[in-house]
């Protein structure tokens, strides 16, 4: 499949740019297919292609970590579609996912060095400028998105255990003051982890 200056205008990123710029992009675009459950790329990585979906579903996820003991996991922080781009890091310093994108669906996209596009934006400056406006209009957006998510969810997650770690943390302060009986002190010394514990659960 040719990449023409008229698909690309599909891309929310990429509409209005200059012709001359959306030429040069779709001479660098490289078709690529993605199965399910294969990644583009990994964060941490070097971020090294601006990546354009046209098929299929690209969860964007980031490695989470609540507390100093949690066990670590991958959140999904964002599903991207058709039309839409992922890979904004090759875009700026320090060049460096800053999450992993896994395909959800078989995944059809055109890849695009990292390398080229910014010498794309140096050489033609206005369309350079035209493009890192629209991805930060587009990141802003999904910020204030995922943001708006995430204090709702937090909201109610403290609400729902609020109350009740506030009373498993009252009987445990009860039992360690002796106001339950006798406490052996291997029995304190489990009580006392468990109050730490709750207390960093509660942080």
């Amino acid at each position: 499949m040719s990449t023409n200056a008229e698909m690309l205008e599909s891309f929310e990123l990429l509409a209005g740019l200059p012709p001359k710029a959306l030429e040069r992009i779709g001479r660098l675009a490289v078709e690529e297919h993605y199965a399910e459950g294969q990644a583009l790329f990994t964060e941490g990585s070097p971020a090294q292609a601006l990546y354009l979906i046209l098929r299929g579903k690209v969860s964007l996820e980031k490695r989470v970590q609540l507390g100093r003991t949690g066990t670590a996991r991958q959140a999904t922080i964002d599903v991207s579609g058709p039309w839409q781009a992922v890979g904004w890091s090759s875009l700026v310093v320090p060049y460096e996912y800053t999450s992993s994108a896994v395909c959800l669906e078989d995944t059809l996209v055109l890849r695009v060095s990292g390398v080229d596009l910014r010498q794309l934006m140096e050489e033609q400056p206005e369309a350079g400028y035209e493009l890192m406006g629209r991805a930060a209009s587009i990141i802003r957006a999904r910020l204030a998105s995922t943001t708006a998510l995430l204090t709702y969810f937090l909201s109610i997650v403290s609400h729902e255990l609020k109350r009740p770690l506030a009373a498993v943390a009252n009987y445990l302060q009860i039992t360690l003051g002796g106001y339950a009986g006798e406490t052996t002190e291997k029995q304190r010394r489990l009580l006392e982890r468990s109050s730490l514990r709750l207390s960093d659960l509660r942080a």
